[in-house]
């Protein structure tokens, strides 16, 4: 039987809708319009994209076209993995890469990178005319220089048949505030009022930032940009207290603009700020073993039912990501609708249910036309050991001496916790 990926993403939508998740006015789906943005996402006609049939595709760093060369990288992935499509990374700020001695193993093809620390940044030249918008117009990588990654690969792509697609990973890596001037005045302010490493989708300095980058893509680079995926692996303030190594600092954000649109929503700011304060400690003492009389679920559940303003903050954050995200996809179609663009989704969807219930396919329907899931090997094991042992060490749940009923009450097997962990 053959598997139409639009119908099931139409169907998708459809079933959202009828189970009333495509969300309130305030959602992403049913926002009202803002002069000087795009359209919204549920207003594009998007049977105009064009699909390639069998994706074969695989994400690829900078480093790797300077370290290997261009064309032996494409022979490498073409005889090993039949690949017709690349992600190729053209903006990103993480550091890691494969030197000798370091923490990633050189695989059975390359060689190792020059050992010295990384910056990050755009590995391609942008037109500053996409950037009119926003003061965060220096962020040009000083890594690879002489290095534009689009013109550089896209041709031999090209002569083989292969698809390019611009890899937008927006990872809120905290050299990005050291290195893009003025970043810093974008970041989100948490509830104790400290800015943090990661910037706010509700400040509109950042979302024309974001949105230049999208349309220097599509408008600068018509013949060289096949597609695009866009990324982002940051969660709500709720995923955040639980913590893991993926988290971001800070319990976010409470900036003016957040606060602003939390009061248009009628949600109380000082209740909020009050609410996840009470929460910090609760799960603060949870880890210390300082067991409330009640017990740590209970006193979860009572500290979420007095502040219930807990809940309504966290869904203005997701409603904020799905908004900035929609908002991507609609000025991507508006320049090239034929061209796809789809989304990478953080691999706590897979495993978190407090992220899975906030950031939902059916909602990433509305305004994608694929999804790449993070589905890797260290997802589906120790970084689900590590949200299991973190959901017991903060009392979220009341299982903390028996993690196998905790599993088993989010549908994963007793027996396969113990091999990932």
């Amino acid at each position: 039987m053959r598997f139409d990926r639009r119908k099931f993403v139409q169907l998708l939508g459809a079933v959202s809708a009828d189970l009333g998740l495509a969300g309130s006015p305030a959602s992403v789906s049913e926002a009202q319009p803002t002069p000087g943005r795009p359209p919204a996402a549920h207003a594009i006609d998007r049977s105009a994209t064009i699909h390639r049939k069998n994706v074969v595709a695989i994400q690829v760093k900078p480093f790797c076209w300077v370290d290997e060369g261009v064309d032996k990288v494409l022979d490498t992935i073409e005889e090993k993995g039949n690949v017709n499509t690349v992600f190729v990374y053209t903006y990103d700020y993480d550091g890691s890469h494969i030197t000798r001695g370091g923490t990633k193993p050189l695989p059975d093809h390359g060689r190792y990178s020059p050992d010295r620390q990384r910056m990050g940044g755009a590995f391609y030249d942008y037109d500053l005319k996409y950037f009119q918008d926003t003061t965060l117009r220096d962020f040009r990588s000083h890594d690879e220089p002489n290095l534009n990654v689009i013109t550089a690969v896209s041709p031999s792509m090209k002569a083989r048949g292969m698809q390019f697609f611009a890899w937008d990973y927006n990872n809120a890596f905290p050299v990005m505030m050291q290195s893009i001037p003025g970043l810093t005045e974008v970041a989100e302010i948490d509830v104790y009022g400290r800015r943090t490493s990661g910037a706010c989708f509700n400040h509109p300095n950042f979302r024309a930032h974001l949105t230049g980058k999208i349309e220097s893509y599509l408008s600068q680079y018509p013949s060289e940009v096949d597609g695009i995926i866009w990324g982002c692996e940051r969660m709500g303030p709720i995923d955040n207290l639980i913590g893991g190594g993926w988290a971001t600092a800070g319990i976010c954000c409470f900036c003016s603009f957040c606060c602003a649109k939390a009061q248009a929503r009628g949600v109380s700011v000082a209740r909020a700020r009050e609410g996840y304060i009470q929460l910090d400690r609760l799960f603060q003492t949870a880890a210390h073993q300082q067991r409330p009389s009640d017990g740590y679920f209970v006193a979860f559940l009572r500290t979420l039912f007095e502040y219930p303003e807990i809940l309504s903050w966290n869904m203005l954050w997701h409603d904020s990501y799905h908004e900035v995200r929609s908002e991507l996809y609609g000025t991507a179609k508006s320049i090239a609708p034929s061209k796809p663009f789809g989304f990478h989704v953080m691999q706590n969807i897979t495993f978190s249910p407090f992220y899975s219930a906030a950031d939902s396919y059916a909602k990433l329907s509305h305004y994608s036309d694929f999804l790449k899931i993070a589905t890797y090997n260290n997802a589906a094991g120790p970084r689900l050991a590590n949200f299991i042992h973190r959901l017991c060490q903060t009392g979220t749940v009341a299982l903390t001496r028996n993690r196998a009923r905790c599993v088993q009450v989010m549908g994963v097997k007793p027996s396969r916790y113990h091999n990932c962990s």
